[in-house]
């Protein structure tokens, strides 16, 4: 008889099966296809980046670009794009079998707050459990196995992937888990049209020199 794959490794096969038929199949899978149809182009050509830059970067070969910065007018789903590529970068980790490290942050921490939610519930889909169940189970610590499903502004997963939510408002600096350093930094709604141009200049300066430094060898930036 051959070797019986345990359950995390059926999934992982789901998993690997679903990825090689592409972004557009895989999307459509876990976020419905619904969610596909309405996508415009300058939507499908962040998708498309941040599939094949994290490919590349899994499978050992540079990127094109580590970094896409899109300029979206508000209302084109910037937002509702950001929070599904973090799944899917979860996801892809999963299906190559390694963990990750997604920091996700915004401008203030009522607005981090409903990310951290949003991505929460799209962890908890059916497709998720159907295809990478680790990544909907909040991963036991080792001390009287305490949850740190939630622990202020961290997700961890069951499957090694980890998601750090913070704000510029509460400050970022020096942010890592267990000495990994970010693998996704994303950030969302970091301006305000009421900021004043001094408040502007604060979060530029807390962006360039505190967040991105955090990035390393091989992070995405979107």
């Amino acid at each position: 008889m051959g070797e019986q794959l345990m359950p995390s490794d059926v999934s992982r096969v789901k998993a690997q099966e679903l990825v090689k038929k592409g972004w557009q199949v895989t999307y459509a899978t876990l976020f419905g296809q619904s969610f596909v149809d309405v996508l415009a182009p300058h939507h499908e050509d962040s998708i498309s980046w941040h599939w094949n830059a994290r490919i590349d970067i899994l499978e050992g070969r540079d990127p094109d670009y580590y970094a896409d910065f899109p300029i979206f007018s508000r209302g084109h789903m910037k937002s509702t794009l950001a929070r599904r590529i973090s799944v899917v970068d979860a996801f892809l980790s999963f299906a190559y079998g390694v963990g990750g490290y997604c920091l996700y942050f915004s401008g203030t921490e009522d607005k981090t707050s409903k990310h951290a939610l949003s991505i929460s519930q799209l962890l908890q889909s059916d497709a998720i459990q159907q295809y990478a169940p680790p990544l909907a189970r909040v991963k036991k610590s080792e001390e009287g196995g305490r949850s740190l499903g939630w622990k202020a502004t961290f997700i961890y997963t069951d499957a090694g992937f980890v998601f750090h939510f913070g704000s510029l408002q509460a400050g970022l600096a020096g942010g890592n888990v267990d000495d990994l350093r970010p693998t996704l930094i994303v950030p969302d709604d970091i301006d305000n049209r009421k900021d004043s141009i001094a408040e502007t200049g604060t979060n530029l300066k807390a962006f360039t020199n505190e967040i991105l430094p955090m990035g390393a060898t091989g992070t995405l930036t979107y």
